[in-house]
């Protein structure tokens, strides 16, 4: 029971010893204070002008009918490309690539590509558009998945899709119209027209989405409010990190000098 009363005892001893430093040193802390008070609000003043989104673009994995391009690389190589017209400012040269206006683009801050390799997400990535102030950005990201989407190789992919998808189709619908109510008599036959007709469906659904990639999902001003709090606990603890530094030197400077004479 003493111990605990002893360490009670050492434990106010210490924040009252903590106390007394920060206020014989009032003045310096009352400055720090106010100056992280100030570099914190204009923080957030600035966040709160800023636009953050996310968008989640699908990559057609059966646009090329063979194994020899991958159309996700493409996308993404595609897409470090743009990237590095955001990193070097070159808003001229990325309006002119997108085809949106240069005022609109010059809104674009920082611009990030994430690949998700995840089973789930093996035909996905992402791309990040962090703005200076808040914009509808789908009109910046409908013109880069434009842009994509217009690459010669994806183009010439496109038409040789379209003439293989036509082929096949006609193929199915002779097949599919050579039964007739009449001439169907077994089981098998029918299991058979059921099979056809499932293909031609599938085949129709597949070509009207002869496209590389696409916009699934989008997220504008992502957890802003989470922003603002972390924000706010780090200038709390930059402020009580750096006092307490800054004071501790001052006291041993002090306790040096008051040693020495």
């Amino acid at each position: 029971m003493k111990n605990k009363d002893y360490d009670d005892f050492d434990l106010m001893n210490l924040a009252q010893s903590i106390y007394n430093v920060y206020k014989r040193r009032k003045r310096l802390v009352l400055v720090l204070l106010l100056l992280t008070i100030l570099v914190g609000i204009y923080d957030m003043v600035t966040t709160s002008k800023t636009t953050t989104s996310f968008y989640l673009i699908k990559c057609n994995e059966t646009f090329f009918q063979n194994k020899d391009n991958d159309v996700k690389q493409i996308g993404l190589e595609l897409c470090y490309n743009l990237s590095n017209y955001v990193t070097n400012k070159n808003y001229n040269g990325l309006s002119k690539l997108i085809n949106v206006d240069q005022k609109t683009v010059e809104s674009i801050d920082n611009m990030k590509v994430i690949n998700l390799n995840k089973n789930e997400n093996d035909h996905f990535f992402r791309i990040y558009l962090y703005f200076k102030n808040q914009i509808n950005s789908y009109e910046i990201v409908d013109g880069m998945v434009n842009y994509m989407n217009q690459v010669p190789l994806l183009i010439k992919q496109k038409k040789l899709n379209e003439l293989y998808y036509n082929q096949y189709l006609n193929d199915l619908n002779k097949k599919i119209n050579d039964f007739s109510n009449d001439s169907i008599k077994s089981s098998n036959e029918k299991n058979t027209l059921y099979k056809l007709i499932k293909q031609k469906n599938e085949l129709i659904i597949k070509s009207q989405l002869n496209t590389p990639f696409c916009i699934t999902n989008t997220e504008n001003n992502i957890n802003s409010s989470n922003n603002y709090m972390l924000i706010f606990l780090k200038y709390v603890f930059s402020f009580l990190f750096f006092s307490s530094a800054i004071i501790l030197v001052l006291e041993g400077r002090a306790f040096i000098k008051k040693y020495k004479t």
